[in-house]
């Protein structure tokens, strides 16, 4: 079986291919790979991949070493997306991006102190991503009062057109697109963080209403296929305790992406479980139990 990072041959294509991941589902094997001669992402099985020789006569292997020099050529600190015009990143905001893509697993915690600039760094990273072909759908969950600020940077500073979803609109939303399916109808959406949280109750709400609400906007917007979740103010779904709704909210956002960012200017308010359950969202191994984040 091929592991994350292993290159192979594409037979329909006969182009070589770097795999992202695997996903083996009743015996049947399936991999997600990166093609670097069209820049594309895509599903291949098992039985269409041949393993990578390194035969300098093929010509797709040719065209692959000399894409691959001109990129190095051309980038610096083996950047592949261009400067956007409205910034100039800061050395520490360089620093976490090319951190964060120095390896395949980017599941990481944003904690610069505030006004450092993480909506930069999550743009940063955003756009590394897409040039490298690895992410398309892309989801920001945030307070309610910094919607507006995460869209206006995305646009302005990286020219990212991002949809806002907010909850007094998801009905007009559906009723327009004909369809109950709202947040796979967009490739970049950004939704306030307490319009989705799952709820528990409500006065005046049966059971069967609230079971409702929560499949349309819970379980809908996990189940659309997002390659990278950012959740900003990520210390909100730590929670008091593991079973309030923002912190199932964060489990469920968590899992429903390979890729992850928290962003939080105050990873740790001096309880140790809140800490450690923010840390898991990003990692669930991190830690044995809540002793493991205590100098001893």
């Amino acid at each position: 079986m091929l592991n994350p990072g292993d290159y192979a041959y594409d037979k329909k294509n006969n182009e070589r291919v770097q795999i992202i991941s695997a996903n083996e589902v009743w015996g049947f094997t399936s991999y997600k790979v990166y093609n670097p001669i069209s820049q594309t992402v895509y599903k291949l099985s098992a039985d269409a991949l041949a393993v990578s020789k390194a035969d300098t006569q093929n010509e797709s292997y040719l065209r692959y070493v000399a894409m691959l020099s001109k990129i190095k050529n051309e980038t610096s600190g083996g950047v592949l997306s261009k400067l956007s015009n409205g910034i100039i990143p800061l050395p520490h905001q360089r620093y976490v991006l090319n951190r964060a893509i120095s390896s395949n697993n980017i599941r990481y915690i944003l904690a610069d102190e505030v006004g450092l600039g993480k909506t930069i760094e999550a743009g940063l990273i955003i756009k590394e991503l897409k040039a490298r072909g690895l992410v398309k759908r892309v989801l920001v969950v945030c307070p309610t009062g910094l919607v507006t600020q995460w869209s206006a940077e995305m646009k302005e500073k990286f020219g990212e057109k991002f949809n806002v979803i907010l909850p007094d609109e998801y009905a007009t939303i559906r009723k327009i697109l004909d369809s109950e399916d709202v947040y796979s109808q967009f490739d970049q959406v950004i939704s306030p963080m307490d319009s989705i949280k799952p709820l528990e109750r409500r006065a005046g709400w049966t059971e069967e209403r609230i079971e409702k609400h929560n499949e349309e906007r819970i379980y809908s917007i996990i189940s659309s296929g997002w390659d990278l979740v950012i959740i900003d103010e990520a210390h909100r779904v730590a929670g008091s305790s593991g079973e309030v709704a923002r912190h199932k909210l964060g489990c469920l956002l968590a899992s429903a992406s390979p890729y992850l960012l928290l962003l939080t200017a105050t990873p740790h308010n001096g309880k140790t479980e809140p800490f450690l359950r923010l840390v898991r969202l990003a990692d669930e191994k991190a830690f044995p139990n809540y002793k493991g984040t205590v100098k001893q």
